[in-house]
């Protein structure tokens, strides 16, 4: 998981985020964008899965920032791995970004 200080997010815009990654095996994960603390509501990015292969490329998204008002500063990003990474596999993630799209 991947939390980052204080990066405001503002309901009902639109956002991108983008990365770079690959899979020692070209297993796949999905990526999540949550409230850092419980109840771990997901902000508008809800386990989006990510077609990997065994070289590195550049994915992204966009989704609406929902499920709270106004702005929050407390996201955080989950890479999740649970029911597609096998035993053995290696990810690589570079370059993550989050991009404010507006409304």
């Amino acid at each position: 998981q991947l939390y980052q200080f204080n990066f405001p997010l503002t309901s009902g815009n639109r956002y991108r985020v983008t990365f770079s990654a690959r899979s020692s095996s070209g297993n796949d994960f999905k990526v999540d964008l949550l409230k850092h603390a419980s109840p771990f509501t997901d902000y508008g990015l809800s386990n989006y899965l990510f077609n990997l292969s065994t070289s590195m490329a550049t994915y992204s998204v966009e989704f609406t920032a929902t499920n709270f008002t106004g702005t929050v500063n407390d996201a955080r990003f989950r890479f999740w791995f649970a029911g597609t990474a096998q035993n053995g596999d290696t990810y690589w993630i570079d370059d993550v970004m989050l991009q404010n799209l507006g409304p």
